[in-house]
């Protein structure tokens, strides 16, 4: 590539990134703050949104979720269940639940996966099984379904109305830190803690 054009080129391509504020070449900046809450009985070890945008879930190292207007920033409740760090968090795809999932360093653990329904906060169902803490959790795109990673090496897909493991894989080719469900419920993704993206057929 010539000198000249692949300087143009790079003008042309940072103009139109930084549209979006995301030219590689701009310098470190901090984000636009709307609202913060410091948690000072632990660290967020995870957050999600709702599907509408209006709800924020946090999920810390005190075993509490908490539910936030993200408009306001006010905070909605708290959600009290888990005894351990609660490390993922997902709206369900019409936002009526959340789902949580559990573990850390408390003895005995706490490796469950818990629904929350989101208007009141009640407790609907904990699903056990994982036999170490939980990494990451989806919803497929029907909300019928829900799967999830864990420590335990494990990939497992739960009925979310009545808590029942639907499938579970062992032979998952090394320990499984994500996951996600493609839109079409078909297929599934995770990603393996040597670097390793799997896509996959239930």
């Amino acid at each position: 590539m010539k000198r000249g054009f692949r300087s143009s080129f790079i003008f042309v391509v940072c103009g139109l990134m930084a549209c979006f504020g995301v030219c590689a070449r701009v310098a470190a900046q901090t984000p636009n703050i709307i609202w913060s809450h410091q948690d000072l009985a632990g660290g967020i070890r995870s957050v999600a949104f709702s599907a509408d945008g209006q709800t924020i879930a946090s999920g810390a190292a005190d075993n509490q979720i908490k539910l936030w207007d993200a408009v306001g920033g006010g905070l909605i409740r708290t959600l009290s269940g888990h005894t351990d760090y609660v490390g993922a968090l997902e709206f369900s795809p019409d936002g009526m639940l959340l789902a949580s999932g559990a573990g850390g360093f408390n003895s005995p653990e706490d490796n469950s996966i818990k629904i929350w329904r989101v208007v009141d906060g009640a407790l609907l169902d904990s699903f056990e099984g994982h036999l170490d803490w939980i990494n990451d959790i989806a919803f497929d795109r029907t909300g019928v379904y829900l799967g999830s990673v864990s420590l335990d090496g494990t990939i497992r897909f739960w009925h979310v109305a009545n808590g029942m493991e639907v499938v579970r894989y062992d032979q998952v080719g090394g320990l499984p830190l994500s996951l996600d469900i493609a839109p079409s419920n078909k297929t599934f993704a995770y990603g393996l803690a040597d670097g390793t993206v799997v896509y996959a057929r239930p």
